[in-house]
């Protein structure tokens, strides 16, 4: 991250920490997984400097949970609450009916977690980046003996300027190998977080990489576009924030 960017990246820190707690997601886009480090210390400096950490102790005012596979979500959660949120866990309370779906558990563990801090949610590369990888060489003819990475970033921007043009219907023509191998994962993390305002769970920020944005916006764009969060983009990459496609031309 340059430091000549920095006044623009605090203002940014500054916006998403006044909206929590209020109606709105906020979602960071960085330039790949190796990044959230970057990031996680570039926004710890930023609340020290707001005076929400204190720099000579360990404690942070969040907790990371990161998302992969649809159960890491839920396991981290769990994991969180038994050590760190444990005095605000009463499963004696609990309605036994809300263990019946992994919405509803993940509502729970949330609103348990959140009372005291809020969440960084990091949706992670892999695996969704190596389904489409492993994907696209079945969906597009001339990449079947591809393997180079730099091809494959080229490959996902290809996918969206598809969408851009195609529109969503066409677009899952496609690439239908690839929503057909994904789509499990796909659906959870779209309903997570399309259904997340709605439910007053306000108390998160969520990071990813511009790839991984990309590719979600595939599946859902009124949830990974600014149909759902507002969009701050870290990347460098030219990416996408609209929620109808095809995209109306400029």
């Amino acid at each position: 991250m340059k430091e000549s960017d920095r006044a623009t990246r605090f203002n940014a820190y500054e916006e998403a920490v006044s909206r929590l707690g209020k109606i709105g997601q906020s979602l960071f886009v960085v330039d790949s997984d190796d990044e959230f480090d970057v990031f996680r210390m570039d926004f710890d400096t930023f609340l020290q400097e707001k005076g929400l950490k204190n720099p000579s102790s360990s404690r942070q005012p969040y907790h990371i949970v990161r998302i992969g596979y649809d159960g890491d979500m839920l396991d981290d959660m769990f994991r969180l609450v038994v050590s760190d949120a444990s005095m605000n866990f009463e499963p004696a309370l609990l309605d036994s009916s809300s263990l019946f779906s992994k919405q509803s558990i993940f509502e729970h563990l949330y609103k348990v977690i959140t009372k005291d801090k809020f969440l960084v949610f990091h949706i992670t590369e892999f695996p969704l980046a190596y389904y489409f990888e492993n994907a696209v060489v079945v969906d597009v003819d001339e990449l079947s003996d591809v393997m180079d990475s730099k091809i494959h970033d080229d490959t996902i921007k290809r996918y969206l300027k598809d969408l851009e043009e195609q529109g969503t219907e066409e677009h899952r023509k496609t690439y239908s190998f690839f929503y057909r191998i994904s789509t499990s994962l796909l659906m959870e993390l779209s309903n997570v977080f399309l259904v997340a305002p709605s439910q007053k769970m306000n108390r998160h920020i969520v990071v990813t990489s511009w790839r991984t944005q990309t590719l979600l916006l595939g599946f859902s764009p009124l949830t990974w576009s600014s149909g759902s969060f507002k969009i701050y983009n870290f990347s460098g990459q030219d990416i996408s924030d609209d929620w109808g496609y095809p995209a109306a031309e400029s």
